[in-house]
């Protein structure tokens, strides 16, 4: 259950990259078997290899798999890719301000086909697009790009972590430790976009149905040895969801900060979240958000 509640609250997690050239180091990325999840400047992308050709007959099962259907979502194609592909671009409102747009490309790729789906907050970046999928088709990303399943330290930035078994992926650049907090970051190509999608992912949060917000301030931290502001948010649970969560644990209300910060050159956006009856130190935060954060007094 805490995992659950938690994980709707730092779900959203994409936005525009820019149209500035990519850094394809800036990527993160996790295999499970032959499909693979990405982030970078909060796009969340999947890819997938399937064995089957790229006919339109054996195609069908894999749009099924998408949950495409071409009488609601006909192809496009996009003229400036060279490679054979079909480009289906699914809207879908969150809210009246917020919109997740998602694009999906079936690919020609050698005669089999492969899928990469992008999730973003913006408005498609087909530049971004292409070059994504030409760089997978062609000669991929670095080794140095994926992360293991199994947790024992963690690429924060531009140093590495070391948590142990006990924690445990929720996402790319999302890591929960059990009663030790949750920390959700991703890099942007400058200061502004990290902010705009942290306002974006607060946006989203304060506005669950299943949540109420109780407060929300901005508060004096260390982030990463930088000093910083970060807005604390505490949210409560309503409903049913209330219930079950007091039950089974004890846990009433949900702590979140959100920081946009420029560390060593990166752009880095950052959730860190935890439960009020979490492992709480001396320093104020669990163990994890203490990791990467401290909270200034002065």
């Amino acid at each position: 259950m805490k995992k659950w509640l938690l994980l709707f609250v730092v779900a959203y997690s994409s936005v525009l990259y820019g149209q500035e050239k990519v850094n394809f180091d800036d990527l993160q990325a996790i295999k499970n078997r032959n499909l693979i999840f990405y982030n970078i400047g909060g796009y969340s992308i999947t890819t997938q290899h399937y064995s089957s050709p790229f006919k339109e007959k054996k195609l069908r099962p894999i749009l099924r798999e998408y949950k495409i259907k071409k009488k609601k979502t006909p192809p496009t194609k996009d003229s400036n890719l060279s490679i054979p592909h079909e480009k289906y671009v699914i809207i879908s409102k969150i809210d009246e301000k917020i919109t997740n747009y998602y694009t999906v490309y079936v690919l020609d790729n050698k005669g089999k086909t492969s899928v990469v789906s992008f999730s973003s907050l913006e408005q498609p970046n087909n530049s971004f697009f292409r070059s994504f999928i030409e760089q997978f088709l062609g000669d991929g990303f670095s080794d140095e790009i994926y992360a293991d399943q199994k947790i024992d330290s963690i690429k924060y930035v531009n140093r590495y972590i070391k948590l142990g078994p006990g924690c445990h992926w929720m996402g790319v650049r999302n890591v929960q430790c059990p009663y030790n907090g949750q920390m959700d970051w991703t890099l942007h190509n400058s200061l502004q976009a990290a902010k705009a999608f942290n306002e974006q992912r607060e946006y989203i949060s304060t506005h669950q149905r299943k949540l109420k917000l109780v407060s929300k301030d901005p508060v004096n931290v260390i982030f990463e040895g930088k000093k910083t502001t970060a807005l604390k948010v505490v949210y409560d649970v309503k409903g049913l969801n209330s219930w079950i969560l007091k039950l089974q644990s004890g846990a009433k209300n949900l702590i979140v900060y959100y920081i946009a910060e420029e560390i060593d050159g990166k752009f880095v956006s950052c959730i860190l979240s935890h439960w009020d009856n979490d492992r709480i130190q001396a320093n104020g935060l669990p163990a994890l958000l203490g990791e990467v954060m401290e909270l200034d007094s002065k």
